[in-house]
């Protein structure tokens, strides 16, 4: 019996310290004084402001308080001379000491006065109050063993407590299970009180009474010592649970609990959904948040090139014909992002390549490459070898058809190269000076006409432009010339010999521009002119049948 009092004072003390944490979270959430809040729940275990009506004055519940401990002095002294209790000479004592320290400790003996159904459970129930306050155990109050196995002795006071507790949360509900413990025989389960099972679950860190979930199981001992308490619908965050353990009889008349447990950091489990993780993957799972390694990926094709168009000759513009021109275009397919290396060579059968060049092209689109290898060596056959790669792995190798270089021949023409000459030689490459003039005998001979042409100035006006020239050098040639009109092909009117003035044409191209009176205000109609031209001096005509364009006058 010793132990199950110890048990009980300890579940006792424990029970202050779960209220005084309780007092606190409250006193947080509703902003009331935290020793306020503890002596409400010390009163009768609810937040009810019960304490503040107290059903007698403080005098008279440190009367009864003191009454109380004479109670108890007067239980030792029985006790002390009970033989058969403490078996032969020995002695029982038990001694109450206190100071009565605070309203606290008064409402305590008082609520546990009023709870006693007779002096057995008053004793058992004030005991653990007074150990909680001076902070000893038992001994401290000369407790060794209090009932005597005497037929007048009290029934043995049941202890009882939470053994542990534990939560599941499936999908949105909230269950909690325990186990709940008694000193007394669970086989006579008739002796035994009835329970009650509350469990009540709060937001953490900030709890309050805006909600709150909870639920309770009534508990009979004949069953077994498991409870299971349905919450229900839960929110997804993190939560902490209170359980309380109370008698049914003292639940029922709104007493406090007997044992209470707390399970903090209760947090809805995370459904393992397995599945590919990488987004990369073709198989992506955006719903699964753990990877079971089954992520696939694209197969990358590889880059491929391919050389085409090929194309190699001589320059031909090369005097030495020594140059030969290599084309191609470089068709890259998935080779987006790549650098590719073109190497080109010019080489003969058995030997090793003689000219090399190299570019770098990008790998995203098709590439037209030219390059001339100069100053080639004569022989035959050289053979252009283009080679794509890329990071040193050859993607592509294409030889070209040979092409000879030849020693070059002298092919100089000689001959005469001047194009006046009368033996001008359109291929000589070199002028050997057998150039031949037919130079005219005379100035006169040197003398030609080269076009005539009639333009049309200020609306209705005409003018006659005559490009003549003189090929003798240090010659001079006097000529007159003479106009004659036509309007829609009839004779109009003429400028004769003498109306005009004398022209003096000398080594050269000259361009006579003749308007006279006759020529302006002419009516609408199509009009060309027929030209002559003499010399001046010997009244010769050169040219009579000078036939000039047509032009239209628009007035």
């Amino acid at each position: 019996m010793i132990d199950g009092c110890e048990k009980m004072a300890k579940d006792n003390s424990n029970n202050i310290d779960d209220l005084t944490e309780r007092a606190k979270v409250l006193a947080e959430a509703t902003g009331r004084d935290e020793s306020d809040v503890l002596a409400d729940l010390l009163d009768d275990g609810i937040l009810n402001n019960s304490h503040l009506n107290p059903e007698k004055d403080l005098v008279t519940q440190l009367k009864e308080a003191a009454a109380l401990i004479t109670t108890v002095q007067e239980i030792n002294t029985d006790i002390s001379n009970n033989k058969v209790l403490n078996g032969g000479d020995n002695a029982t004592s038990v001694k109450v000491e206190t100071t009565l320290e605070g309203d606290i400790v008064d409402r305590a003996i008082a609520s546990a006065q009023k709870k006693a159904e007779n002096l057995k459970t008053l004793i058992a129930t004030i005991i653990p109050i007074f150990l909680l306050i001076t902070g000893g155990s038992m001994e401290a109050f000369g407790v060794i063993n209090i009932f005597s196995d005497d037929e007048t002795t009290p029934a043995q006071e049941c202890n009882y407590g939470i053994d542990w507790v534990d939560w599941t949360w499936v999908s949105d509900e909230l269950n909690v299970f325990g186990e709940l413990w008694t000193d007394c025989d669970t086989n006579d389960s008739d002796s035994l009180d009835n329970m009650v099972v509350m469990a009540n679950a709060f937001d953490t860190g900030v709890p309050s009474q805006e909600w709150v979930l909870g639920n309770i199981d009534s508990f009979n001992w004949y069953q077994d010592s498991n409870f299971h308490i349905e919450l229900g619908n839960a929110p997804d965050r993190e939560l902490d649970i209170w359980v309380d353990l109370f008698i049914q009889d003292e639940f029922d008349n709104g007493g406090i609990p007997i044992a209470q447990m707390q399970i903090t950091g209760v947090e809805k489990p995370v459904e393992i959904v397995w599945g590919c993780m990488d987004s990369e993957a073709t198989n992506f799972n955006p719903d699964a948040n753990e990877d079971d390694g089954s992520c696939e990926y694209p197969v990358e094709e590889p880059c491929e090139v391919e050389i085409a168009n090929h194309y190699r000759g001589h320059v031909a513009d090369d005097e030495e014909q020594d140059a030969i021109l290599v084309a191609f275009k470089v068709r890259p397919t998935n080779c987006d992002d790549e650098d590719l290396k073109i190497d080109m060579h010019l080489y003969q059968n058995g030997y090793a390549a003689n000219y090399t060049h190299s570019v770098i092209i990008g790998g995203e689109g098709e590439s037209q490459i030219e390059y001339i290898f100069d100053g080639v060596a004569v022989g035959n056959s050289w053979i252009p070898k283009i080679t794509a790669s890329l990071d040193g792995e050859i993607l592509e190798q294409v030889n070209f058809w040979g092409i000879d270089v030849e020693q070059e021949e002298d092919e100089t023409i000689y001959g005469c190269m001047d194009s006046e000459a009368e033996n001008y030689d359109e291929e000589a490459s070199e002028d050997d000076g057998s150039c031949e003039y037919d130079e005219p005998e005379t100035c006169e001979e040197g003398f030609n006409h080269l076009e005539t042409t009639l333009y049309v100035y200020d609306v209705n006006s005409i003018e006659v432009g005559i490009e003549v020239e003189n090929t003798v050098a240090g010659c001079e040639t006097d000529i007159e010339v003479s106009i004659s009109l036509y309007r829609e092909g009839l004779f109009y009117e003429s400028l004769t010999y003498d109306h005009l003035p004398l022209y003096t044409i000398d080594y050269s191209v000259q361009e006579l521009y003749i308007a006279d009176d006759l020529f302006s205000e002419l009516d609408d109609g199509d009009w060309d002119a027929l030209v002559k031209i003499r010399d001046a001096n010997t009244l010769e005509e050169y040219y009579t049948q000078i036939h000039t364009n047509v032009v239209s006058i628009l007035a």
